[in-house]
């Protein structure tokens, strides 16, 4: 009998923290959320509202943001909601140390998600701007002085 007025008070709470972030009060949400995780541990959709509500403008707390998504996938590893908010802070909150192993990580779970729903648009984007970096480091990378100064408006004896 407790336990289920305990799930019922948990439910209640995670429904409270939804409506609180869906209506932008990151800061209630938090008050809900962490409330109903003090009573359920195993609630992943509270660890994940969390996350998205750590990652608000007005609390922006990236490693707690952090903690609770990776908390949230353990619960449920292939949740593509949980994923993507993977992906977002990964992608939004660059870390500066090893960037071709973070681009990779990134890389490697667009990829991922994708394998799960291939109309993923925050995947896409992510694998078409690498796409996109790679490119133009390897443009730069090489350089043709006769063709990069060329004028292609001048007529055909230009060329020779």
């Amino acid at each position: 009998m407790a336990a289920t007025a305990l799930a019922q008070q948990s439910d209640a709470l995670l429904e409270d923290g939804r409506a609180a972030l869906a209506a932008g009060d990151a800061v209630e949400a938090v008050r809900y959320l962490e409330a109903a995780v003090e009573i359920d541990r195993d609630l992943a959709e509270a660890h994940h509202l969390l996350a998205r509500a750590y990652l608000d403008p007005a609390l922006l707390d990236v490693g707690k943001a952090k903690a609770s998504n990776a908390q949230a996938l353990s619960l449920d590893p292939d949740n593509v909601e949980y994923l993507t908010l993977r992906l977002y802070r990964l992608h939004q909150f660059q870390s500066g140390f090893l960037p071709g192993l973070r681009t990779a990580q990134r890389e490697d779970l667009a990829k991922r998600i994708l394998a799960l729903d291939s109309t993923n648009a925050l995947a896409h984007r992510v694998l078409g701007e690498i796409a996109l970096s790679d490119y133009r480091r390897a443009r730069r990378s090489v350089s043709f002085p006769d063709l990069d100064n060329l004028d292609v408006s001048a007529n055909s004896e230009a060329f020779f």
